[in-house]
């Protein structure tokens, strides 16, 4: 949160100046925490979800992210892969949305969901399965194999170093941002 060290005294020495700026401060904050940006830095990352529950039948999984307290500003990640290791997941962004339903064929996976402001850092992971993840199986028609993974944000793909996993939610904060410059991807 924006903080001015200096507001009081400049209060004590002009007090219509002190009130706008003081407002103008209130402002920027109230704007950062409506959106989950800090002014100054990073916005805490958000509690991990509480719980994910995912099933399937015919080629069709259905995920539901649980969240204890839900915020104003929440987004959330799924991700999806053929290893309990996560090393080539699929992200599927579900913005405010806790609920996914998608048809993904014959294919046996893993599944893990995070929570992200948009000026923070992504969440833990929830594991569905907990520590010893557990695989859902598609049934149904098989579909294609799955392609190699691209990323998210400003995570990259799969390459000579994909650790930290290519699911970064919108990325680390910093990376791909240049002052004066669009963000670059």
């Amino acid at each position: 949160m924006l903080r001015l060290p200096h507001l009081g005294a400049i209060e004590g020495k002009d007090a219509f100046m002190g009130l706008t700026i003081r407002a103008l401060m209130n402002a920027v904050n109230y704007f950062g925490t409506v959106h989950g940006t800090d002014p100054t830095g990073k916005y805490p990352a958000p509690d991990a979800p509480t719980r994910l529950d995912v099933s399937a039948s015919n080629g069709f999984f259905d995920a539901v992210i649980t969240v204890a307290a839900p915020i104003r500003g929440e987004e959330y990640w799924l991700e999806w892969d053929t290893t309990p290791g996560f090393l080539a997941p699929r992200q599927i962004h579900l913005v405010a949305s806790r609920n996914w339903y998608g048809s993904l064929g014959n294919l046996t996976l893993y599944w893990r969901a995070a929570a992200q402001f948009v000026g923070s850092d992504l969440s833990a992971w929830t594991v569905y399965g907990g520590a010893t993840p557990i695989a859902v199986v598609g049934g149904g028609a098989a579909g294609p194999v799955p392609m190699p993974t691209s990323g998210s944000g400003a995570g990259v793909g799969l390459g000579a170093n994909p650790f930290p996993p290519v699911g970064v939610g919108r990325g680390p904060l910093g990376q791909g941002l240049q002052i004066g410059k669009r963000f670059t991807a």
